[in-house]
């Protein structure tokens, strides 16, 4: 087995400049695949959130079940198709509107004296 050869300072400082383009070029490759996925991503972390919401107002969810048993006889397809426009619209709608309606100040035995 040969000995490995010398290095010099100039072929050290070569080598060091070469990995640092290849890190440079490495992070804008990682930067447009990141791009195509801000979207997806942005969709899923709605979706979590709003998971998340409904799991800590369950009366939420209980209210909106008995208004669509109670207008089961009275426009609940009208009132699904308004929400499917709504939503398809701007997906973010429903979700801002529970969003202003968690910080909506709490009123009852909720205050703190």
């Amino acid at each position: 087995m040969k000995p490995a050869p010398p290095r010099t300072l100039a072929s050290v400082a070569a080598r060091r400049l070469e990995l640092l383009t290849q890190i440079s070029l490495q992070r804008e490759a990682m930067a447009e695949a990141a791009q195509d996925l801000m979207k997806p991503l942005a969709v899923i972390d709605a979706g979590i959130d709003a998971v998340r919401f409904v799991s800590r107002h369950p009366a939420i969810l209980a209210g909106a079940v008995a208004a669509l048993l109670a207008l089961r006889r009275h426009g609940t397809l009208r009132l699904l198709k308004f929400g499917w426009r709504l939503l398809s619209r701007d997906p973010y709608a429903i979700l801002s509107g529970l969003r202003n309606f968690a910080a909506a100040p709490s009123t009852g035995a909720n205050r703190k004296a």
